[in-house]
């Protein structure tokens, strides 16, 4: 949905970034190209997984051990990418993992009220 990616880009913020799961045979257009270029906004694309992937992602979310407020940040500071290897000369960039809730976590939570 063409569409549907070209609002998710007007609406990042500073450094903010548009992930696109999955292949479409549909050409991605940005039209905003002065200020997300301007804002650091970035795209990135991400092919899928594997069926058992989703399958346990659907089991950690009905189980509530699936915690995404690490990527769904609205506000955070850019990460600085690592200096070149140099034996690759390739930069990484640390990323912001999905990771399951253990039972820890829900204590934690409903000591703040949330869980």
């Amino acid at each position: 949905m063409p569409i549907v990616r070209e609002q998710a880009a007007s609406v990042l913020g500073l450094n903010g970034s548009l992930i696109l799961v999955g292949i479409t045979p549909q050409p991605l257009t940005i039209s905003e190209a002065l200020t997300f270029n301007h804002l650091s906004k970035q795209v990135r694309g991400h092919y899928g997984g594997f069926p058992a992937s989703v399958s346990e992602l659907v089991w950690l979310t009905a189980a509530g051990r699936l915690d995404l407020a690490p990527s769904l940040a609205t506000s955070r500071s850019p990460t600085p990418p690592t200096p070149p290897t140099p034996s690759t000369g390739r930069r990484t960039r640390s990323a912001t993992p999905i990771r399951p809730l253990t039972p820890e976590h829900k204590v934690q939570r409903s000591h703040l009220g949330q869980g």
